[in-house]
């Protein structure tokens, strides 16, 4: 028996969607280093490699990783989708 998830068309950033765990699991994982230390050129390449993976990803971002989002720009904090994050992180980054 094929179950719902089995059909799902695979993630493609440029399309948006739903993305897999892991690449949501990446980015949280390198705003926390970043958020740690902002200094090193790596993480922060890694964290701006990671934005572009989830550019148009619709899946919501966890309360506490909205609150370290809006602390790193400026922001009020707010419901942020991982598209949503990633871009106003790729702004600031830039």
């Amino acid at each position: 028996m094929v179950s719902d998830h089995d059909r799902r068309p695979p993630f493609r950033p440029f399309r948006g969607g739903h993305a897999p765990g892991h690449l949501r699991d990446e980015f949280l994982e390198a705003l926390e280093a970043y958020y740690k230390n902002r200094n090193d050129s790596k993480i922060r390449a890694t964290l701006a490699a990671t934005c572009a993976r989830l550019w148009n990803c619709t899946d919501i971002l966890p309360g506490s990783d909205a609150d370290r989002v809006a602390d790193l720009i400026g922001g009020e904090r707010r419901s942020y989708s991982y598209a949503a994050a990633a871009r106003k992180i790729r702004s600031y980054l830039a």
